[in-house]
């Protein structure tokens, strides 16, 4: 009887231990869970302030190029204005070279 109760107590402390052992080790894989949540948290929080970084300097990309895109054609514009002023004082040019050879024709003819 004795050594059936000896028995019964080593069954009984070793189920304790190979308690205490699971316990210990759901108690690491919650610690474990518990350290990957958090890490999944920081990450989340940095890829959304990365995201936010981003989209602001796109914006700020995206303004600039409006901008540029303004200004260029606003180049465009007067480019083609000085065009026809240029155009038009060449014909201007043109007419007062017809009138010089003209006057200069007249003025031999003239003198003769």
């Amino acid at each position: 009887v004795r050594r059936l109760s000896m028995q019964q107590a080593t069954i009984k402390q070793l189920e304790e231990q190979k308690d205490m052992r699971q316990l210990a080790a759901m108690s690491s894989v919650e610690n474990e869970n518990e350290n990957l949540r958090m890490r999944i948290v920081q990450i989340e929080k940095n890829t959304s302030m990365k995201l936010q970084d981003t989209e602001a300097a796109l914006s700020q990309v995206q303004s600039e190029l409006n901008e540029a895109t303004n200004e260029a054609k606003i180049q465009r514009d007067e480019n083609m204005t000085l065009q026809n002023e240029l155009s038009h004082l060449r014909g201007i040019i043109d007419v007062a070279e017809e009138s010089v050879n003209e006057v200069n024709r007249l003025r031999i003819e003239n003198d003769q």
